[in-house]
């Protein structure tokens, strides 16, 4: 199913890394640089080869280093790990009822390594083809792997800048990594927030 839904979000995914790349290049050479260089960079076919750069940056990232990149702090990355602190907090789920359907679980006995693959087995793989369940694992999805591009290019960009002092190279602007830095803050908690919600409402849906 992952697949599938990353496969739905490549254009999205697509969009995002090229405008990321269009603002780093609009910062770095001003509006009319672009404007009138417009003509050649379209026949180099530069947004084909953007895009073709925006696949690699969001694949090259191995799903677990990405899970590992937006839990930052958490050792072990994924929500379904913590979803019984995570539904705790949510007004919509009776605690009681979750721990009585699934004691394991909820236990507070149960190990944190072992609690992600129960949820994923009972309680998401039942419901994966609900339209909140799959809109919600969608969107996790796409901010995921976009914030995993956007690390990717922020970094590259920031090894330039530190090169730059010491090799005759044209180095990044601190406007450029600012706002790398500001999107990809922006998209980590955006993910973040998508995983949290996926994992409590799956659970929400599943004691219905």
């Amino acid at each position: 199913m992952a697949t599938d839904l990353k496969r739905e979000n490549a254009a999205a995914l697509s969009t995002i890394l090229l405008a990321t790349f269009a603002s780093v290049a609009l910062i770095e050479v001003g509006l009319g640089w672009l404007l009138n260089n417009a003509g050649e960079l379209s026949e180099i076919g530069i947004v084909a080869l953007g895009t073709v750069l925006a696949g690699l940056l969001a694949n090259i990232v191995p799903a677990r280093l990405k899970h590992a990149i937006v839990f930052a702090g958490h050792r072990y990355a994924l929500p379904g790990h913590r979803c019984n602190r995570l539904c705790a907090r949510d007004a919509r789920i009776d605690l009681s009822l979750a721990t009585e359907r699934w004691p394991r679980l909820f236990s507070e006995q149960m190990p944190d390594s072992e609690r992600n693959p129960i949820w994923y087995r009972e309680i998401y793989k039942p419901i994966k083809d609900d339209p909140v369940v799959r809109q919600g694992h969608r969107a996790f999805l796409l901010y995921r792997d976009a914030a995993a591009g956007v690390t990717l290019l922020f970094l590259a960009a920031l090894i330039f800048q530190l090169c730059s002092n010491w090799i005759p190279a044209w180095g990044v602007s601190i406007w450029s990594l600012s706002f790398l830095f500001a999107e990809d803050l922006a998209l980590l908690t955006a993910a973040r927030i998508a995983g949290n919600r996926m994992t409590v409402n799956a659970v929400a849906l599943a004691l219905d």
